[in-house]
């Protein structure tokens, strides 16, 4: 009786909201995934015993190459959003997966991306193109709130 109860799976992801100043405004990093979606640089937390702001870091050198040394961290940013989806993968097909995913802020201080091997391309982009550009709403309303609070703090950071 309970095989047929399938077991809901939770996960957490990591990632990072990359901006560079650009003519009184802010660029925004976004990664292609294919040719189905852009998004921000993330992925899955690997331990329990790394920080979030470190697997953050790692995500982001994984994924553009970026050394956390070519980022400056914004303090005080932080977004959370959950989600859940029917899981696509063999091991766990259909099986009911909720995400929880994790933003923090970082400034550029680099131009030399070198994206991963699960990318196609990317583009640094003002906010409303990169806003048409994400696929997700969750990642735009992220991207909301991380323009949200660099205009806010704008005198520190162009």
């Amino acid at each position: 009786m309970f095989g047929d109860i399938a077991m809901k799976k939770t996960q957490k992801t990591i990632g990072m909201v990359l901006f560079r100043p650009f003519n009184k405004s802010f660029q925004y990093l976004i990664l292609q995934h294919s040719k189905k979606y852009w998004n921000f640089p993330k992925g899955r937390v690997e331990s329990i015993d790394v920080s979030e702001i470190d697997t953050a870091f790692r995500e982001v050198f994984e994924e553009t190459g970026l050394r956390k040394t070519d980022i400056r961290l914004i303090e005080g940013f932080r977004e959370v959003f959950e989600y859940s989806f029917s899981s696509e993968y063999k091991e766990n097909f259909g099986q009911e997966v909720t995400k929880q995913a994790v933003f923090y802020l970082g400034q550029a201080l680099s131009d030399e991306i070198v994206i991963s091997e699960e990318h196609i391309g990317y583009t640094w982009e003002l906010y409303d193109e990169v806003r048409k550009n994400l696929f997700f709403k969750n990642g735009q309303m992220v991207l909301d709130a991380a323009n949200e609070f660099l205009l806010k703090k704008s005198e520190n950071l162009l």
